[in-house]
């Protein structure tokens, strides 16, 4: 249960799924990107996921852009499972099929200890698919929006890569969207998928988004972790 004011109106929900977030703008802020994010899954209470890439300035070398993605999933027993091109984080490696979990920062291995790569295919409108790997997990995440529903997607203000630009209609969004998220662990030494954590967990209350452009064509792309600068 709670409460949003907008404008002095209060509305408030109960027993409902929510979300929120922060999006800053200025520099490094996408020109182009893709989010998907659900948090309300019928068959598996507690489960979170965030899937998120986008083309973005690298802030501290002034006119070089970099496309990267990740991946991040809680389980509903508090599991954390990063798919992160800067490497791992959280405590998914306490138990490899999911196990008794905890929260970020606890049993922190190396910062490039297991980093993911991330791979994407994201239609102008309509579809999206992100994968990601590690040495010790996989995950696959589709989802879709069908452009003739009741919900075909909702134009929306985001920030600018410069801040001096304020907001602009760069975006389109649906709470409606059908997605599909599947997690497996690995084998060790062969990597073939071994442990089904997740099998094929489904929602059709995700929200998903494009932003920024040009969308002319599908976006398929790949991010890992980079070399220093």
């Amino acid at each position: 249960a709670g409460w949003v004011e907008t404008d002095g109106v209060r509305t408030t929900f109960e027993d409902c799924p929510a979300y929120s977030e922060k999006n800053w703008g200025g520099a490094g802020f996408p020109i182009k990107w893709f989010w998907v994010q659900c948090n309300s899954f019928k068959d598996a209470p507690g489960l979170s996921l965030t899937a998120t890439g986008g083309n973005r300035g690298v802030v501290v070398v002034p006119g070089m852009r970099e496309e990267v993605a990740a991946v991040i999933l809680h389980l509903g027993d508090g599991t954390f499972f990063p798919f992160l091109p800067i490497g791992g984080g959280g405590n998914s490696d306490n138990n490899s099929s999911g196990g008794n979990g905890g929260v970020w920062g606890e049993q922190l291995p190396p910062l490039l200890g297991d980093p993911a790569e991330v791979n994407w295919d994201i239609s102008p409108w309509g579809s999206w698919r992100i994968t990601a790997t590690t040495s010790r997990h996989e995950i696959e995440v589709t989802a879709f929006a069908d452009p003739l529903s009741s919900h075909p997607g909702t134009v929306l203000r985001a920030p600018q890569d410069d801040t001096s630009a304020g907001m602009a209609p760069l975006c389109v969004e649906s709470f409606k969207g059908r997605l599909t998220v599947s997690l497996w662990a690995l084998e060790p030494g062969t990597g073939r998928r071994g442990a089904v954590i997740l099998d094929a967990v489904t929602s059709d209350s995700a929200a998903v988004e494009v932003g920024g452009g040009p969308w002319y064509s599908p976006w398929v792309g790949r991010g890992g972790l980079r070399g220093p600068l």
